[in-house]
């Protein structure tokens, strides 16, 4: 029965019941790939991480028959569910967890799920799967005075998160703060330096698909999309190249492995100096290509900072 049910979320999470499954045969379990045996190995870490995530759900419910399924309480929980290399499955990915989590809401009201992520996609779209999830009578299984959003402030630690709708400008002010750091000594600076990074990455992944439908990429190298904004050739060009060095510190962990560099030793690949000044290129080109955007989502913002950024960054090209 596990084998099956493995191979039907499978099926759910590719939209497909031959695009990856598993068979048994002497004790052994398998890969199939569109029916064809292949070594777990030669699968993409997104395949990989599927067959993982249904194995996991199916050893819950472990000796129970279908009828019992999740009637006994049960602490859940999932670290990093979803990951940067898991793009073209993603959807499937939310069904999976949208199916396992309504049936444990509805099969017992004492369990508990804790969700951790880095990623604020995967934060709030899961926060979404709760509020998603009804009983019989069409109500909500989760109440929101059931639904926790916490996240880890480096420097006050866990705390109650933003609302969705303030995310964004929360983060984007996050970015401002650190840009405007003078004393790379200071608590905040070493303490929201591993994470600056990544908040640059969402914010620019945000941006460049909510105002233009493109990514990161195509926002420093559409030259259309540039040249609308930015007359200078000069500036657009600068641009363009510092935010290749962002996209190149921003490599996945799955490079990083592959050269043997482990999370710690990513991190000190650049300075907090450096890492000052990428956010202060980041602000400066969203600043040049809309420049009233900065100023309703950062709160207190100054602009001469951001004028003074920019003229040094001009400056820094002649």
């Amino acid at each position: 029965m596990a084998l099956n049910n493995i191979n039907k979320q499978l099926g759910r999470v590719f939209y497909e019941s031959e695009r990856l499954k598993l068979e048994q045969e002497d004790g052994f379990y398998y890969v199939l790939s569109r029916g064809k045996r292949t070594n777990l190995s030669s699968l993409s870490t997104g395949e990989r991480n599927a067959i993982g995530l249904c194995y996991f759900f199916s050893i819950v419910n472990q000796n129970q028959n279908v009828e019992n399924q999740y009637n006994l309480p049960l602490l859940l929980v999932l670290d990093d569910p979803l990951s940067s290399f898991d793009h073209e499955i993603k959807l499937g990915i939310y069904s999976l967890l949208r199916g396992e989590i309504e049936k444990i809401g509805l099969g017992n009201e004492n369990s508990k799920i804790l969700i951790l992520t880095h990623d604020s996609d995967v934060y709030y779209n899961c926060y979404k799967i709760f509020e998603d999830v009804l009983d019989t009578d069409g109500k909500r299984v989760f109440k929101d005075n059931q639904i926790k959003l916490k996240q880890l402030n480096a420097m006050t630690g866990i705390e109650t998160a933003e609302k969705e709708e303030n995310f964004y400008s929360t983060q984007l002010t996050k970015i401002y703060e650190f840009a405007c750091i003078e004393d790379e000594e200071c608590d905040f600076a070493k303490d929201f330096s591993p994470y600056i990074g990544n908040v640059m990455r969402r914010v620019l992944e945000a941006f460049s698909t909510f105002n233009y439908q493109k990514g990161i990429s195509e926002l420093s190298s559409n030259e259309v999309l540039l040249s609308e904004s930015i007359d200078d050739k000069e500036e657009r060009e600068l641009l363009k190249s510092h935010m290749y060095r962002l996209l190149l510190n921003g490599e996945s962990h799955y490079s990083d492995k592959i050269y043997g560099i482990t999370e710690r030793d990513r991190e000190f690949l650049l300075t907090i100096k450096q890492k000052i000044q990428t956010a202060r290129f980041v602000l400066v080109l969203l600043y040049s290509l809309n420049s009233i955007h900065l100023k309703y989502q950062i709160n207190n913002l100054d602009q001469t900072i951001l004028e003074r950024w920019k003229s040094d960054l001009i400056g820094s090209k002649k």
